[in-house]
């Protein structure tokens, strides 16, 4: 098979989406109850000083909840000053790991996971997180134990969908499938499932079911582009070139700073359109953003391919000689 091919059809063409353990947004209720009745995220322990110092830490609390999904780093600084008020308060060291999380500040993370975790919180979310962490970190072995252990806690679809994520990235088709099959049945409408479980079924050549799959995974294309670009290519291998050309313009409609949909978009021009022209023409675009500091791939922590370095600059001057043979006819 040529390299062209395989690269659009491998494994690493694709980003795996980890499933996001769920954060404590409930507001504290007007009676502040700062015992610890079995330790749940939203208990304290050691109680607070006085109601009122709880009531401030909560306020600071709901403040960042309300920044944590768009300015995570504004929400630091809010669950900070509740963690400082109140050392005891699980909820906010909990969501102060989740908030360094999502700017990969991973170290800190586990510190605040470790911080609610001595303090006796036995929760399959913080175990989750855990696992997540160490992912992040590349440290798999460690992601597979904190996965397993939350799952013993409690069987929840996001921690299921990272285990049967790390089964896949480990090639092992089986046990990941099971597991997704799993999380389908506790949650049947869940997008990340489908997009995750349908790349597994991609890359094992079961193209149709996998289409199904990603197909139903497109509600969440307004937050992962790769998610199209996944159905697109489901379409290519169904022998729909056409269609899934017009799903990678939308990609880019949207999102034209991104390099990887403009590579593959040239891959289908010459190797499946034959129209060489087109192909030179993304390609080029490809090494431009390249040049430019975009990464190759869906996931920029994944890029250790130098701009010189690309194998995209060889197929570029090789469809620029085809094109420019055929203007010599």
């Amino acid at each position: 098979m040529p390299n062209k091919l395989k690269n659009i059809i491998l494994f690493g063409a694709f980003v795996l989406l980890s499933s996001g353990c769920a954060s404590t947004s409930e507001k504290m209720p007007e009676k502040l109850d700062t015992t610890t009745k079995g330790l749940s995220l939203m208990d304290v322990s050691p109680p607070a000083e006085s109601k009122e110092v709880m009531r401030e830490a909560v306020m600071l609390f709901n403040d960042a909840m309300s920044k944590m999904r768009f300015v995570p780093e504004k929400a630091l600084f809010d669950f900070e000053a509740a963690t400082k008020k109140v050392p005891g308060f699980n909820a906010a060291h909990f969501n102060l790991a989740l908030a360094y999380l999502q700017i990969n500040e991973t170290k800190k993370a586990r510190k605040s996971l470790y911080t609610t975790i001595r303090a006796g919180v036995k929760s399959s979310e913080v175990y989750t997180a855990l696992g997540q962490t160490y992912m992040l970190e590349k440290k798999k072995k460690k992601a597979m134990r904190a996965f397993n252990y939350a799952n013993t806690i409690k069987k929840q679809a996001s921690t299921i969908i990272n285990l049967a994520n790390l089964h896949q990235l480990d090639g092992k088709f089986k046990q990941a499938k099971e597991l997704y099959e799993k999380a389908e049945k506790i949650e049947p409408d869940n997008a990340m499932i489908d997009y995750n479980f349908g790349l597994l079924l991609l890359n094992h050549g079961e193209v149709e079911e996998a289409t199904k799959k990603l197909k139903k995974a497109l509600k969440l294309k307004d937050e992962y582009p790769q998610v199209i670009s996944a159905y697109a290519k489901a379409l290519l291998f169904s022998g729909k070139a056409d269609i899934a050309l017009k799903f990678y313009e939308e990609i880019i409609e949207n999102n034209p700073a991104l390099a990887a949909p403009y590579k593959d978009m040239g891959i289908i021009y010459e190797m499946y359109k034959r129209d060489y022209a087109k192909a030179m023409t993304h390609y080029k675009i490809y090494l431009a953003l390249r040049r430019a500091g975009a990464s190759p791939t869906w996931d920029s922590e994944d890029d250790e391919t130098s701009y010189k370095e690309d194998e995209v600059n060889v197929w570029y001057e090789v469809v620029k000689q085809r094109v420019a043979k055929r203007k010599r006819r």
